[in-house]
């Protein structure tokens, strides 16, 4: 079920793909399901209801998403669900306060935890609010962290690549000097 909902959410057919994602989650309660499994329909589950404007569930699922990270040490997946909030926080218009805090908070668990590809991750999302506050400089500091990271790490090329040019791109908007900043 979880693979069959997956093309209906790439096709933004999000009112199709929920009832095969809520069934996966019943049957998750019956059955044993691999964790990796019940992290992908946490995920997607939530962006169905954030994209269906059901907010208290995608944040009910969201929760789930991040706990289950959380009792699996999986920093990418904590990555995700804490995306999945920051896009719901802004679609509810919350103030992007909370959203730094949490982020930062992350960062930090994180860092400690030796997980530098998450944290990077992180940094990036991090950027993006403070972007969207204003806050151009935090956000530059923030993308050269996160890229520095991804120069060391195996496997971070292709995401240094792309943060790289949304960093540009994102920079660029907001203050043409401090797109130099980054290269």
């Amino acid at each position: 079920l979880n693979r069959l909902a997956a093309p209906l959410i790439a096709e933004s057919r999000f009112a199709e793909a929920q009832p095969l994602l809520e069934q996966v989650l019943h049957l998750a309660g019956q059955d044993t399901m691999p964790w990796d499994t019940l992290a992908d329909t946490y995920g997607r589950l939530s962006r169905c209801y954030i994209q269906l404007g059901q907010a208290e569930a995608a944040a009910n699922m969201l929760q789930a998403a991040l706990e289950l990270a959380r009792q699996l040490g999986n920093g990418m997946r904590l990555v995700e669900a804490l995306s999945g909030m920051l896009q719901l926080w802004k679609q509810r218009g919350e103030s992007l306060a909370q959203g730094q805090q949490v982020l930062a908070q992350n960062i930090a668990e994180l860092t400690e935890r030796n997980q530098p590809m998450a944290v990077a991750r992180l940094r990036g999302l991090l950027a993006e609010v403070h972007l969207e506050r204003g806050e151009t400089v935090d956000a530059a500091r923030l993308l050269q962290q996160a890229l520095a990271t991804l120069r060391t790490e195996r496997d971070g090329e292709g995401l240094y690549h792309i943060l790289l040019g949304l960093a540009q791109v994102s920079l660029a908007k907001e203050d043409a000097q401090l797109q130099v900043i980054l290269v």
